[in-house]
């Protein structure tokens, strides 16, 4: 992800979220892309499972930043 730009990019380890990997673009296209990993062997049935349960999170999000 790096190499397509992003500025940030960090993983989920051990993660039981839909979300295994994050990349943020903040300069040019400002962008958010999540990322969620699955062996060769999951199926195209399972794949379309997945991306329609979570198909929110193809939206427009109101983001901020804050340091606590």
């Amino acid at each position: 992800m790096r190499e397509e730009g992003y500025d940030i990019v960090f993983r989920s380890a051990g993660s039981h979220s839909p979300i295994d990997v994050i990349g943020i673009k903040y300069t040019n296209a400002r962008t958010i892309k999540f990322i969620q990993s699955k062996p060769k062997k999951f199926s195209k049935n399972q794949k379309q499972k997945l991306l329609d349960s979570y198909a929110g999170l193809n939206d427009e999000f109101i983001c901020s930043f804050e340091v606590v």
